[in-house]
């Protein structure tokens, strides 16, 4: 799947999608389009949790760093 720049028409982004056998081409697109809401939503709230300087490597970590930030 490729998608055109809104600004620059010249240039073009490459996807390559996985997906069932009849899932339309509007449908794939739209999945495809909605990966840009969703990473800003990691990336806030990697931001607001302090989960941006903090490497997680197994769940007991993760565990108490969110206990610790809860309000």
């Amino acid at each position: 799947m490729a998608r055109r720049s809104l600004s620059d028409p010249s240039e073009l982004a490459y996807y390559l999608a996985y997906a069932p056998v009849g899932v339309e081409i509007a449908e794939l697109a739209r999945v495809a389009g909605s990966r840009w809401a969703i990473e800003e939503c990691f990336q806030a709230a990697k931001n607001q949790c302090g989960l941006d300087e903090y490497e997680i490597r197994r769940y007991v970590g993760w565990y108490r760093h969110i206990t610790l930030i809860r309000d």
